[in-house]
């Protein structure tokens, strides 16, 4: 292991002290579950919240762009990018102030572990890119893939020892888990089609991915499928001729909220993990994309 570039190491000590989870993390019956999305409906795009019976706020009213909302349970806050006079930030909303924080580095994709200690980074490498991770408390990192191909969209599990990416190194698009304990990397799809987009189950032993699909007379279409990590057992939970995009697996575990194109207008709905009781959550016409989860306290003691 070696000491990271002082540039990185301190974005990431900024981030550090906002991210350290605590006890409250732990979803609680009087918790809120919240949606947060990205919405053109304000005609840029913006971040908005969703109470998921109808009330929809603006969080974010940038004459530019907004994306990639992250949850940060342990200030309740919102970590975002954007574009703010033409330089990019990554921002920080806390949701019970208002008040935003800018956090200066320019690393567009990044994923904390929810423990705090560790942060998996994407790092471009000529026409190809690696994931590194830094060990928070030291100062240490490493490799965790080669360079010699795309390796993106790292999610750390729940229980932070391990994450899933997808990477191109076998010709399309895979998914691979890198376990923190081996330093191992190991191929989970196998398959023609693409995997796109990843999410984990809160009990760490299941993840949902979207696959897209290229069948010769048939527009490009998008199903979500879940794999069992004990068993590689794979269920497809959609079949249907629509795009669903970008997934979330809600805190509590019974939900996933993803990203569809339907009738030409891309929504969020949510769906029980079987893929039953299909929910549109948003009704602007107009763009909607990357959902996340959010869990608030307003009621808990």
């Amino acid at each position: 292991m070696r000491n990271h570039p002082s540039s990185f190491f301190a974005l990431m000590i900024i981030l550090l002290l906002g991210c350290q989870p605590q006890a409250s993390d732990t979803p609680k019956s009087c918790d809120q579950l919240v949606l947060f999305y990205l919405s053109k409906a304000s005609g840029n795009f913006d971040i908005y919240q969703n109470d998921l019976a109808g009330v929809e706020k603006q969080l974010t009213n940038n004459p530019s762009w907004d994306w990639s909302p992250m949850w940060n349970p342990a200030s309740a806050s919102l970590i975002h990018y954007a574009y703010i006079q033409d330089t990019f930030k990554i921002c920080q909303i806390s949701i019970t102030s208002g008040r935003t924080a800018f956090i200066p580095g320019s690393f567009e994709e990044y994923n904390l572990s929810p423990d705090g200690q560790f942060l998996v980074s994407q790092i471009p490498v000529g026409d190809f890119s690696k994931l590194t991770i830094l060990n928070l408390e030291d100062s240490s990192y490493w490799d965790a893939t080669g360079a010699d191909a795309y390796h993106g969209r790292a999610k750390w599990s729940p229980d932070a020892q391990k994450i899933i990416y997808i990477t191109d190194r076998d010709g399309n698009n895979e998914i691979y888990l890198y376990d923190m304990l081996e330093q191992t990397n190991t191929r989970l799809t196998e398959n023609e089609t693409y995997e796109k987009y990843l999410t984990w189950a809160p009990d760490s032993r299941r993840f949902a991915y979207t696959t897209e699909y290229f069948e010769e007379g048939k527009p490009d279409r998008n199903d979500v499928f879940v794999m069992d990590l004990d068993t590689k057992e794979v269920r497809q939970i959609t079949d249907n001729p629509y795009e669903d995009a970008e997934i979330a697996w809600s805190p509590r575990g019974d939900l996933i909220a993803f990203h569809s194109r339907r009738d030409s207008v891309d929504h969020i709905f949510t769906m029980k993990i079987d893929g039953s009781n299909v929910r549109q959550i948003t009704t602007t016409q107009t763009y909607h994309g990357e959902p996340e989860w959010g869990l608030l306290e307003p009621k808990c003691k």
